[in-house]
Order: structure tokens, then C-alpha cells, then sequence
């Protein structure tokens, strides 16, 4: 629960009182919470979060046969600029597209 309110951008701070609320509105005849995670355990969890989003970005990558289209994306966080990888692909639903991290930080931005 706490990956799925992390993944739809829920502030750290929020999740605890989200749970409790949750569980509220489905029995509220029944305490079913007994204690609720502190806010550095949850913040603990966005690393988690981004690990998950690689690996199934990877899988989804990995399972397809032809990419259609290949970009990069250069972008500039606090004066440090970080490349991205675009890959476009066909599936039977459509024209995909995955957005990757290269985790490459350019030098004097060049």
C-alpha cells in the first residue's frame, strides 16, 4: 500500500493518516491497525520505489522484439545536467514508449 500511494506522488508525511483512513472506510467496526509506519520508514521506501520502476521498465524492454524510435533527453537539475534515453516500440496495443535514466552526468555540459 505504501509503494502504490509513493508511486501516485502521496507526500511521506501523508501515508501513515492514508492507511489508517483506508482502513477506516473498509470495516469501520474493526481496529485493524496496530501501529502505522513512521514517516523515515516510508521515505525509505521511495529508493525501493525507483528500483521497482527500473526493473519493470527493463522486463518491458527486455520482451520486446524491434524498437521504432531511440531519442535522448538532456535535462538540467541544480546546475548538473543528467542525459535520458527515450525508446519508442511497437506492442499490440500500440506505439509504447520508456523513458530511461542513463545515468550519465555530462561534463561542462558537452
Amino acid at each position: 500500500m505504501i509503494l502504490k500511494m509513493l508511486s501516485h506522488c502521496t507526500h511521506p508525511s501523508c501515508v501513515a493518516a492514508n492507511i489508517l483512513t483506508i482502513t477506516e472506510l473498509l470495516n469501520p467496526d474493526v481496529s485493524m491497525v496496530e501501529e502505522l509506519p513512521l514517516v523515515s520508514f516510508i521515505r525509505e521506501y521511495r529508493s525501493i520505489n525507483v528500483h521497482l520502476t527500473k526493473m519493470m521498465s527493463a522486463y518491458t524492454l527486455a520482451n520486446v522484439n524491434e524498437y521504432s524510435e531511440l531519442f535522448s533527453d538532456g535535462t538540467s537539475r541544480r546546475q548538473t545536467s543528467i542525459q535520458n534515453l527515450i525508446i519508442g516500440f511497437l506492442e499490440d496495443g500500440g506505439f509504447k514508449t520508456v523513458a530511461l535514466s542513463t545515468s550519465i552526468l555530462e561534463d561542462d555540459d558537452t
